[in-house]
């Protein structure tokens, strides 16, 4: 099970990381333009309402990406090579000296750092979600979520951040101050290819990354950001974040623990309302295991 985890989270850290950030800058810093081109928006419309973010009650002034490395305890960090015998090719997939993160900084000057993409190194500290998860859509209350990998620094409370790994921040690029992104938010929420807009997005995107990024990264950043853009416009739109309560931190996910069998119940944690998730979880493993060559 530990394997099946670790395949599962090996996700596109860089495009996970950028989507997730333009989501942030498209629906909670934003609103919709008006139905109309005459800026009235008919009888029917009505703006939406704005949000911002906080830390405490220090409002966030500034949130972007960080690039740079991951570093273990002792100098290491876990990656994996894939060998396919038929063309004796070998792949890594993942690179410790090009990782991607999130920073948050408050008007009172405090940093925040966020990076939910560390697990496939080995860093297994995870949140217990599935108190944000319950009140969701069942479209929402997927069951790889009830545990959601995440590596979260406070300068409030540094004895809680997981001391698994080092974060080493090369350079950062700000999405909330960044102006020439505003142009580019709404590229792909309509289903457009708005030359300009698309350009803006790719531009971004090569920046942090560091050289031209392919139209695969392109592609997926589109399909994570509009999945993600539904999530949280239901939660804000359903004023969820109000009643959710202080999340349960696991330095280990240890839930799939051998040692520790009746605590894969807890995996469901998250989900246990939908009636399809039973069967949800049962062709995943199934898919994971005709992958192995298992049943």
């Amino acid at each position: 099970m530990q394997m099946f985890l670790h395949v599962t989270r090996e996700t596109s850290i860089f495009e996970v990381t950028v989507a997730i950030s333009l989501t942030i800058l498209s629906e909670i810093y934003s609103t919709y333009m008006a139905k109309n081109p005459d800026g009235t928006g008919g009888p029917n419309w009505a703006p939406r309402g704005c949000f911002r973010l906080e830390y405490g009650h220090s409002p966030v002034s500034d949130f972007g990406i960080c690039r740079g490395r991951i570093q273990g305890q002792a100098s290491r960090v876990q990656t994996w090579t894939y060998y396919e015998p038929k063309s004796n090719t070998r792949t890594t997939i993942l690179d410790p000296d090009l990782h991607f993160w999130l920073y948050f900084r408050t008007i009172k000057g405090e940093e925040l750092f966020l990076d939910c993409c560390s697990f496939p190194y080995g860093m297994e500290a995870s949140v217990d979600a599935s108190p944000c998860l319950r009140k969701l859509s069942p479209f929402f209350r997927d069951y790889g979520s009830a545990r959601t990998p995440a590596y979260f620094y406070s300068p409030k409370r540094p004895e809680e951040c997981p001391n698994t790994h080092t974060l080493i921040e090369e350079k950062r690029f700000s999405v909330m101050h960044n102006k020439t992104l505003y142009g580019g938010l709404s590229w792909e929420l309509f289903g457009g290819r708005d030359k300009q807009q698309h350009l803006i997005i790719h531009d971004f995107m090569s920046m942090v990354l560091g050289k031209p990024c392919t139209l695969e990264q392109e592609e997926r950043v589109r399909d994570y950001r509009s999945f993600s853009a539904l999530l949280l416009g239901q939660v804000l739109s359903g004023k969820h974040w109000k009643v959710w309560e202080r999340p349960t931190v696991h330095l280990k996910d240890d839930l799939f623990d051998p040692r520790n069998p009746d605590r894969e119940k807890e995996y469901m944690k998250g989900s246990h309302e939908d009636p399809e998730c039973d069967g949800k979880l049962t062709g995943l493993m199934g898919l994971f295991g005709e992958a192995l060559g298992v049943s």
